[in-house]
């Protein structure tokens, strides 16, 4: 399995779930693999849990950071190989 990373930038919260959030969760219903949604600030992270669970997203690994809480999580996986 390989690595990616995608950027996605949105100016409204609607847009970016219509457009990017959700068909990306759709795509890897099922898929036991880790995900990472870095988002400005942890209102806008519990924001789309909270949406995501409204509607029945799947969340199966994913996990929602903000910049420094992703900073930190990818100093330690990266000093840890």
């Amino acid at each position: 399995m390989g690595n990616s990373i995608e950027l996605h930038l949105a100016r409204q919260a609607d847009t970016a779930w219509t457009a990017v959030v959700r068909p990306w969760l759709e795509a890897g219903r099922g898929r036991l693999e880790r995900a990472y949604v870095v988002v400005p600030t942890r209102g806008q992270a519990h924001a789309l849990k909270q949406r995501c669970l409204a509607e029945g997203a799947p969340l199966l690994g994913v996990e929602f950071l903000t910049p420094g809480l992703a900073r930190q999580k990818w100093l330690a996986l990266a000093s840890a190989e």
